[in-house]
């Protein structure tokens, strides 16, 4: 008589099916909470100019994790020491990498010079990391321009995602 195939096969499913539920159960840490996580601001002057990768305008967001990811990211256009520039060129000069992350970026705006309504910066359990969020105002001028947002975070929260709304 033959042996049926269907008990071996159906226990290679239920151990594969078992696996399954155990890695995506471990993918949410039960613990996780969806609460704010401390940042700090650093200032842009609107005057201050500096590209974000290219002068293009579009949206641009990237998580920083060293000096020399930033010193690639980014350019001051003004070299001037006393300009407008010089607050933000020092504060982004004294993070420290080694405890901290830079969140920064540009948004395309259509009325300038935009303004800052809110920031924060949320935990994301699904997405094992943080989001950062932030609504800026058009300014009362009719033209193209970026609006550009910097903050630091404590190191190590993986995946970053960016949700930027303007608002006329």
């Amino acid at each position: 008589m033959e042996k049926t195939k269907y008990p071996k096969f159906l226990f290679l499913l239920i151990v594969f099916m078992v696996l399954v539920q155990v890695r995506c159960g471990e993918s949410i840490p039960a613990d996780c909470l969806e609460e704010e996580v401390a940042f700090t601001a650093i200032s842009i002057d609107p005057t201050c100019k500096f590209r974000i990768v290219d002068d293009k305008l579009e949206d641009r967001f990237l998580h920083i994790e060293s000096k020399t990811e930033l010193e690639k990211a980014i350019a001051f256009v003004d070299s001037d020491a006393n300009g407008p520039c010089k607050e933000v060129s020092k504060k982004l000069s004294e993070i420290d990498f080694k405890t901290q992350s830079l969140l920064i970026g540009k948004k395309l705006v259509q009325g300038i010079p935009a303004t800052l309504i809110s920031q924060q910066v949320n935990r994301d359990c699904a997405n094992q990391g943080i989001v950062y969020s932030a609504k800026i105002k058009n300014g009362n001028y009719t033209a193209m321009g970026t609006y550009l947002f910097a903050v630091t975070v404590p190191k190590n929260h993986g995946n970053v995602r960016f949700e930027i709304e303007v608002i006329k």
